[in-house]
């Protein structure tokens, strides 16, 4: 150490005044950081809960980094540079370079001066001596000031001064609140004052659940002061947005977050307000995951229960249904809803019980297929949220339609006489199988008002079975009817379902013999001349396949412009053969009413009937074996290898069904005339006995 005793006294003093001039520069440096570092810390503390309404543990969170920061500060400015003043040789040092006109001559003396400093003892006492003694004469003039100067601390100090003034703007801004700021900093749970006072109107509390992809819509109603614009603070896990409400009316701020798939947290701020934080989560709306649907058919159908996975319905009318879904997430109600096909009310409507199985919640219910439809459920969850789309189960109905009931025999109209039997065949069908079936006339008479009540008649049938064939035999003497009366009758079936089927309604009109005879003769003269008009048609194909055979016959072979005249003749031959077979069809009529109406006898019967089988062999046995060459040489021709030689045969063919056609009518030209001969006979009859009534009645009175 520097013995102090051997250095003269002004440079002892510059070196104590120099010492005392660094460590307080060091107290006035650490004094200014440190206010530096305890304002600006407290300003932004409070700047920061004011505006962001720390929560308490975070607020103790920024005081202890704050204590921290300080005592970090304190440790930098402070003790370290108080632990390393500089030694008298650094002092001397600082003296040098505060004044270099010295040339080095005060620090040579301090060093020289210096006890067990081992460049002294190569140097006499004299230089020591002198180097000291004009050390000490210019040490007179040394300012401590000088050499360590305060002028580093301007730029603290004003940053110091900026801060001081800062506090002193809040103290004049908000110095009411400076109480409550200091409650806080003491980390209690004391509200801010505030100037603008908000409050969420919607939603209500916290957290709020929503359903997701709904839309939330968040109204802020200003309780206090104005805002000239309110916004919503809003962190999505992190990411931060904000959005501007928009003002209704003169304190109602309303904004719509739309379609939310997120949860979030949102705050409303407004001027010097702000709302507490409100949670916002989402919930999945109930849905239906998996359903199963079991079909019970009625007995009477005779079909095994059917199980719809989907949950969709195609069943028999009258069947019963039960089903059974598993809706996620859980649910606390459910109502089942039944639809008719474009209907809004609905036709069913009950409560479904709810139980619980792992994550699901189950539901089962129950109805009768009565319509096409569908079916639905309404859930809802145990946070009540519904599910506004429903899942719709398609339900169709496939109706038990009433038995199909068709007459064969005998037409929709038909004469007939007080004698006679009608034999009446009928089919009656039904998908399901058939129960009972039934004959039913009403009779009306001339000189009553109104048809008797009508009368039913079991037929015989198999029950359950899906078709049958239904006879029976009208027995019109038996009908208490009489000539001039009309009988209205069909024929009816029921079916399992107690579904009833009608055919159409028949009429059989109760005539004189004579007038059912004159109308089958009437008959037979239109079959006449239909068949006269087939064998005109006749004619006209054999002069058509007559033309081909004469333009033809040079040819080796037939050219394919032969196959359409050809064509058409096998089409002339085709009708033909469907004539015949009507014609022959209506003859057997004829010869059935005959029978039944007893209006001829079993001779004349027979002829017709004959007829009719003639008729049957013509067209089945020339016409349609006809037909069918002419088709094989229309080909043949198409194809360039139909010979014309072929033709002749066939238009010989032609004329003899032709012939056979015009003995037919010729026969029945002969008998029509002899059935005309007799009706003018028995008109001539008829007239003359009424001759004879009348001329019995003028002589009687």
């Amino acid at each position: 150490m520097m013995d102090r005793r051997t250095l003269p006294e002004n440079i002892r003093l510059v070196l104590a005044a120099a010492r005392a001039r660094a460590r307080n520069r060091t107290l006035y440096g650490a004094a200014l950081g440190l206010g530096i570092c305890v304002l600006g810390l407290l300003l932004a503390e409070f700047l920061l809960d004011y505006h962001l309404d720390i929560p308490a543990a975070m607020r103790a969170v920024l005081l202890l980094a704050a204590l921290g920061a300080c005592a970090r500060a304190a440790f930098v400015l402070l003790v370290r540079p108080l632990g390393a003043l500089p030694d008298a040789a650094g002092l001397a040092r600082g003296v040098e370079r505060a004044y270099p006109e010295l040339e080095g001559r005060f620090i040579t003396a301090v060093q020289l001066s210096a006890e067990g400093n081992p460049a002294a003892a190569h140097v006499s006492r004299e230089l020591v001596a002198t180097v000291v003694r004009d050390a000490d004469r210019g040490a007179r003039r040394i300012d401590a000031g000088r050499v360590y100067p305060l002028r580093g601390l301007l730029a603290p100090a004003a940053v110091l001064a900026v801060l001081a003034a800062l506090w002193l703007a809040v103290v004049l801004w908000k110095g009411d609140v400076l109480g409550v700021w200091g409650s806080r900093l003491a980390l209690a749970n004391v509200p801010w004052p505030r100037s603008v006072v908000l409050r969420v109107v919607e939603p209500e509390g916290s957290p709020v659940l929503v359903a997701k992809g709904d839309d939330l819509m968040i109204e802020v109603e200003v309780v206090k002061g104005r805002a000239r614009q309110v916004e919503l603070l809003c962190d999505w896990d992190g990411v931060r947005s904000t959005e501007v409400m928009t003002r209704f009316g003169r304190y109602t701020f309303r904004h719509t977050m739309a379609n939310l798939t997120r949860g979030f947290t949102f705050a409303a701020r407004g001027g010097d307000g702000r709302t507490a934080p409100v949670s916002v989560k989402l919930v999945a709306r109930p849905r239906i995951e998996k359903i199963t649907a079991a079909v019970r058919y009625p007995a009477y159908a005779g079909r095994p229960d059917e199980t719809s996975e989907d949950g969709s319905i195609r069943a028999l009318a009258g069947s019963a249904v039960a089903f059974e879904a598993w809706v996620r997430p859980r649910i606390k109600e459910a109502t089942f809803r039944l639809y008719g096909t474009g209907k809004d009310e609905p036709l069913a409507e009950r409560r479904l019980e709810v139980r619980a199985e792992e994550e699901f919640s189950v539901i089962e219910g129950a109805f009768d297929v009565t319509q096409t439809g569908y079916y639905a459920c309404a859930l809802v969850s145990e946070e009540g949220f519904a599910n506004t789309e429903q899942n719709r189960y398609r339900v169709r109905a496939i109706p038990d339609g009433v038995p199909v009931v068709r007459i064969a025999e005998p037409s929709v109209k038909e004469e007939c006489t007080l004698g006679a039997r009608l034999g009446i065949k009928a089919t009656a069908t039904d998908d399901w199988g058939l129960a009972a079936a039934w004959f039913a006339h009403a009779v009306k008479n001339p000189e009553d008002p109104e048809p008797r009540p009508e009368e039913k008649t079991p037929l015989a049938i198999e029950a359950g079975a899906r078709e049958a064939a239904l006879g029976h035999v009208f027995d019109l003497g038996g009908a208490r009817v009489r000539e001039g009366s009309t009988i209205e009758w069909h024929i009816g079936a029921q079916d399992a379902a107690g579904g009833v089927g009608l055919s159409a309604e028949h009429v059989i009109v109760v005539v004189r013999p004579e007038d059912l005879r004159a109308i089958l003769f009437d008959r037979l003269t239109m079959v006449r001349e239909d068949l006269r008009s087939a064998a005109q048609l006749q004619d006209r194909a054999r002069e058509r396949l007559s033309a081909l055979a004469r333009d033809t016959r040079e040819q080796a072979t037939l050219e394919s412009s032969a196959a359409g005249p050809l064509g058409q003749s096998r089409s002339d031959a085709q009708a033909m053969a469907r004539r015949l077979d009507a014609a022959a069809q209506e003859l057997a009529r004829v010869r059935d009413r005959m029978a039944r109406n007893q209006v001829a006898d079993l001779k004349e019967q027979k002829w017709v009937g004959s007829l009719g089988e003639e008729l049957k062999a013509i067209a089945g046995e020339k016409v349609a074996p006809l037909g069918r060459d002419i088709g094989k040489l229309a080909e043949a021709a198409g194809a360039g290898n139909a010979s014309p030689t072929a033709l002749p045969a066939l238009i010989d063919r032609q004329g003899e069904i032709k012939d056979a056609l015009q003995d037919i009518i010729d026969r029945m030209t002969e008998y029509g005339d002899l059935n005309q001969l007799a009706r003018q006979l028995r008109d001539l009859y008829e007239a003359e006995e009424r001759v004879k009534a009348m001329t019995r009645e003028m002589l009687g009175k």
